[in-house]
């Protein structure tokens, strides 16, 4: 593909790995669900060659493999040309099933996951500066202060109707379909908002950019007893995230699962008695809107009260902070809770393990010439030799354990910050970990005199979020099946403790 280089792989065979990699877990009906990424990752920071694959995953299991890749300076100069073996092949598997293992296994199409930048190239559309750049609703822009700013948030929707109709021309950047529509992709349904880079690296970022950039919001005074206080709680974390928490003097360099950390779990502590209480219950409002579309069950249950919370974070933003603020991904943030009814809770369809495989593309090379060649000879070697080792237990005393990974993949252990658990609106240390039956049973204690962290703008019990200034256990023990518990992240901060539900698995 000129003036660049393009090599494919297969969807059926990558799809095949898949299945071969989870057989130890089967498909619901023999049923999968496809999503796709489609991103660019650049090679070096002196050169301007990147990387452009086509990466798939099933959306019951963890694993994404690349379906293509394009090598060159910039984008793939023709979407069409770029697309085109992918979308034949994809039109053949969402028509016909795979036979795998002598079973023929049916996919279906979930979702095309992008940051908005990939979504205008894909999709042919305006980018996130045009004014009718919102790809889920008609609303123009406005320009103000050299910025694209989107004030209007209750205006007509898309559909994939309009979108197929090509009835906002301004909207399209060339009169003509994208290549994806040939195959009855809807461009709008399926398509959904990526809350990593719309929510975490965009508003959540530049809002506490935004505080740290002046006196007014933060001075140094208030600035230093945060760092103090995730100073105190950064040995604390749990194995389910990524990264230490670190000082607000890194904030240029926090990367997306920093940003989820603080959003979703320190920040009501961290923030607390320090933030102006205006700002703060106004970063509550963002902070209940999305753990409500992050929770496996509340997404659904409160998705109306998760919508209503974030337009109330969207119209005390321009009040508080000015309209010309107002730009691409605060107001698309208006948006999600439409699509978590359709997709599922926020983590279930993010580009965080896309995002994550981008980083095993650059390690399947070196520096140098012949890049995409380096990459696919890798991939098959890997491919070809690699058996992933999915082992349940890590250290075993007789029928007692000390650390399991539950069929959640969430890790489970006696010792340290990872033996907190919870399940139905109770908290629970884990003293023991037996195996009965051949079933993994955790021996716990209830914790006691918990209370809520906030009740304003809604009770975060509800959340999951609790805290307590003298915490005790119950002395009578109980009994709780691995497999049915969620993780909960403990935090001591002296005089006050907090209990957080964590709700992603250690895969994201």
């Amino acid at each position: 593909m000129e003036p660049g280089k393009f090599c494919y792989f297969g969807l059926k065979r990558m799809l095949t790995h898949i299945l071969t990699r989870n057989s130890d877990q089967p498909l619901q009906n023999n049923c999968g669900n496809l999503q796709f990424g489609i991103d660019g990752v650049p090679l070096a920071k002196s050169s301007g060659n990147s990387f452009w694959p086509i990466l798939v995953k099933l959306k019951e299991y963890p694993d994404v493999l690349p379906v293509a890749c394009y090598e060159g300076a910039g984008k793939p100069p023709d979407i069409h040309i770029y697309l085109q073996e992918f979308i034949t092949e994809l039109d053949d598997v969402l028509k016909n099933p795979i036979t795998w293992n002598d079973v023929e296994i049916h996919m279906k199409l979930s979702a095309f996951i992008m940051d908005s930048p990939a979504k205008s190239y894909v999709l042919d559309i305006k980018g996130h500066t045009g004014f009718y750049s919102c790809p889920k609703c008609i609303t123009k822009g406005i320009h103000v202060q050299h910025r694209t700013t989107f004030p209007e948030i209750n205006e007509q929707l898309r559909t994939d109707e309009s979108f197929l109709d090509l009835t906002d021309q301004h909207h399209l950047r060339a009169n003509q379909h994208c290549p994806l529509v040939s195959i009855g992709v809807g461009c709008v349904s399926q398509i959904p908002i990526d809350y990593m880079h719309n929510v975490l690296l965009g508003v959540f970022r530049s809002l506490v950019k935004r505080w740290c950039a002046g006196p007014y919001y933060l001075n140094e005074a208030k600035k230093d007893a945060i760092d103090k206080r995730i100073k105190t709680v950064a040995k604390q974390k749990c194995i389910d995230f990524a990264r230490e928490p670190r000082s607000l003097a890194y904030i240029k360099l926090f990367k997306a699962t920093e940003w989820r950390y603080l959003l979703l779990y320190l920040g009501p502590f961290m923030f607390v008695d320090i933030l102006e209480p205006v700002y703060y219950q106004h970063y509550l409002k963002l902070h209940c809107g999305i753990r409500i579309l992050c929770h496996p069950v509340l997404y659904r249950t409160k998705n109306e009260l998760a919508m209503n919370l974030i337009m109330a974070f969207a119209n005390d933003f321009m009040n508080l902070y000015g309209r010309q603020y107002f730009v691409f991904n605060y107001h698309v943030l208006t948006h999600l809770a439409d699509d978590c009814m359709l997709h599922g809770p926020l983590d279930e369809f993010s580009a965080f393990p896309f995002e994550n495989f981008l980083q095993v593309v650059l390690r399947y090379r070196k520096p140098g010439s012949r890049q995409l060649e380096q990459f696919q000879n890798r991939l098959n070697e890997q491919l070809t030799f690699n058996q992933q080792c999915r082992t349940p237990i890590i250290r075993e005393r007789a029928n007692s354990y000390s650390r399991i990974t539950n069929g959640k993949n969430i890790c489970i252990t006696v010792q340290g910050n990872d033996r907190f658990v919870y399940q139905d609106n109770s908290i629970f240390v884990v003293r023991e970990i037996l195996k009965l039956n051949n079933r993994f049973i955790l021996q716990c204690n209830k914790i006691m005199n918990l209370a809520a962290m906030y009740l304003d703008p809604m009770d975060s019990k509800i959340l999951g979020v609790y805290c307590s200034g003298n915490f005790s256990f119950d002395q009578e023990s109980i009994q709780l099946e691995a497999d049915a518990i969620m993780k909960v992240q403990h935090l001591n901060l002296g005089s006050l403790f907090g209990f957080i539900v964590i709700l992603h698995s250690s895969s994201c």
